[in-house]
């Protein structure tokens, strides 16, 4: 009796380990988009003691398994790539480390050069200011070169002085114009001929914008002049 018993309960085992297998490899054809053997899984789902609830949820897990697997599967050729781009990486930069160290060196040195060459031009430029002060020039050069200067200065006040009254001028003829424009577009008149002296106000405006013109020409000249022997007498007063 017990040798039955024995035989009958190892047909079951196997029946089941049989079974569940059926179930697994029917899980994965699923989970792969397959087909299914129907009533195997039945039958199966029968020796093993499961439901369909059970057997779905092998499906599922079957589903998750294999997205894993495919995921696992990607890990080598990402690892190579992975590896070859931190080597590009690291010898970039190593190349930028090595490029932007030069620079610093380089730029350092540069800042020194310059640093020493503006105090070179700005020793100069003093010096220069000193050679050429009228105070700091021998006679009879320091006379020349002051009264020079004088001039000098004086001629360019002049420009300066022609200039803002030009722009005075050609202001004012300007504003006459633009009120006797208005005033006849609106047929505005506080008095007989009242645009009409705004014209004449704008023309005498103009007149006196030529005539200030050919002064400031004139003095511009002068002024050059000034300052062209205000530079001849600094040249001498140097190498003096």
């Amino acid at each position: 009796m017990m040798k039955v018993l024995d035989l009958l309960r190892s047909r079951a085992r196997e029946r089941q380990v049989g079974a569940a297998e059926v179930l697994a490899a029917a899980a994965n054809r699923a989970a792969a988009g397959e087909s299914v053997d129907h009533e195997a899984v039945d039958r199966a789902l029968v020796d093993c003691g499961k439901t369909v609830d059970d057997f779905a949820a092998m499906c599922d897990m079957a589903a998750r398994r294999r997205n894993w697997r495919a995921t696992l599967d990607r890990a080598p050729q990402a690892e190579a790539k992975l590896a070859k781009a931190r080597a590009a990486a690291e010898k970039e930069r190593a190349a930028f480390e090595a490029t932007h160290a030069a620079w610093m060196k380089r730029g350092s040195e540069l800042d020194a050069e310059i640093a020493s060459a503006t105090a070179v031009v700005t020793a100069a430029r003093d010096a220069r200011e000193e050679l050429v002060k009228p105070a700091n020039v021998p006679e009879p050069l320091r006379s020349k070169l002051a009264e020079a200067t004088t001039v000098r200065d004086a001629a360019t006040e002049r420009v300066a002085n022609i200039n803002r009254e030009l722009r005075d001028a050609r202001d004012r003829e300007k504003t006459q114009r633009e009120w006797a424009d208005h005033k006849r577009s609106l047929n505005i008149s506080t008095h007989v001929g009242d645009a009409d002296d705004h014209d004449r106000a704008a023309k005498r405006a103009a007149k006196r914008a030529a005539e200030l013109l050919e002064e400031l020409k004139a003095a511009q000249a002068e002024e050059e002049t000034a300052a062209a022997e205000v530079r001849s007498l600094e040249a001498a007063a140097i190498k003096s």
